[in-house]
């Protein structure tokens, strides 16, 4: 059986409330917990987890806390599982792991007696290195993924993603890209790169609908510079499943080398980066985590 604990972040998007009482539950049935007490600093709690001997590590936040644990425990993934309770303001690593993303008591009883499978993580190394679980997104989506608004998420669903990218075009430049993929190299301009793990980012937008998180690849989808009008229509299409009725490309590829001029600026599952060279590269299966239905 597993030995579990849940680290709480107290600073996640929406977890002010139900966090509070996730926590009370979790001690009501003896389930140790772990508070992380500031920004960032779940990777810390989650080491501090492993050493204790827990095995299956309950985060209770959102995507960006998912990241921090996981290059916490990093690179001692065969020592830990994963479950998540869905706190954050986007939760898209949940979205594609069929998370209850209403019901945090229903999350926390599946993260307790749920079964594990393994995923792929993504290696990313730039300026540093590091493990990504959901997406990596650069450019316009590295800007979006920090102003998207909450509200807009409640009202207008994944197109609030789109929404948002549109209203930052005239803020943001024009990038010429090199993109190395396994067997092909693209040099073309471009507003951003998403790099994508599951198939969601921005609370739900559909970025990579046919993405699996075990399928051993990276799903690459490139936003070309058009005209706002144009970029707009094309959003629609992409968001309402016409994926190939414009401009918009995908490719699925093991390893994507990217460099960008003017240098990029990145948003990895949510935490801001900047490096002018980057690669991701899938590590297939090498991560357990609780899944949903």
């Amino acid at each position: 059986m597993p030995h579990p604990c849940l680290i709480h972040n107290a600073h996640a998007g929406s977890v002010a409330g139900l966090g509070r009482g996730l926590v009370k539950e979790a001690e009501s049935i003896g389930l140790p917990c772990f508070e992380v007490r500031r920004p960032g600093g779940a990777a810390a709690v989650a080491r501090e987890a492993l050493e204790q001997g827990y095995d299956r590590i309950i985060v209770a936040g959102g995507d960006g806390t998912i990241s921090q644990v996981v290059n916490g425990v990093a690179p001692r993934f065969d020592r830990v599982e994963l479950a998540v309770v869905p706190l954050g303001t986007g939760n898209d690593l949940a979205r594609t792991l069929g998370i209850p993303l209403d019901q945090p008591g229903d999350a926390l009883e599946l993260a307790l007696r749920g079964a594990s499978c393994e995923i792929d993580l993504i290696h990313v190394t730039g300026a540093g290195t590091e493990y990504c679980v959901n997406a990596a997104s650069g450019g316009i989506g590295a800007r979006v993924a920090a102003d998207i608004d909450p509200h807009d998420k409640v009202r207008w669903g994944a197109f609030a993603y789109w929404l948002t990218a549109v209203t930052k075009l005239i803020e943001l430049k024009e990038y010429h890209v090199r993109l190395e993929l396994d067997d092909q190299t693209h040099e073309m301009p471009l507003y951003g790169v998403i790099v994508a793990n599951g198939m969601y980012v921005g609370g739900g937008f559909p970025i990579a609908p046919a993405a699996s998180v075990r399928d051993g690849c990276l799903d690459v989808t490139v936003i070309p510079v058009l005209p706002v009008l144009e970029l707009l229509a094309a959003g629609l299409n992409f968001t309402f499943g016409r994926h190939y009725a414009d401009r918009i490309q995908s490719f699925r590829t093991r390893r994507a080398h990217l460099v960008a001029t003017p240098g990029m600026s990145f948003s990895i599952d949510g935490e801001p980066t900047r490096t002018i060279d980057m690669t991701f590269e899938v590590l297939p299966r090498t991560l357990r985590c609780v899944v949903g239905a």
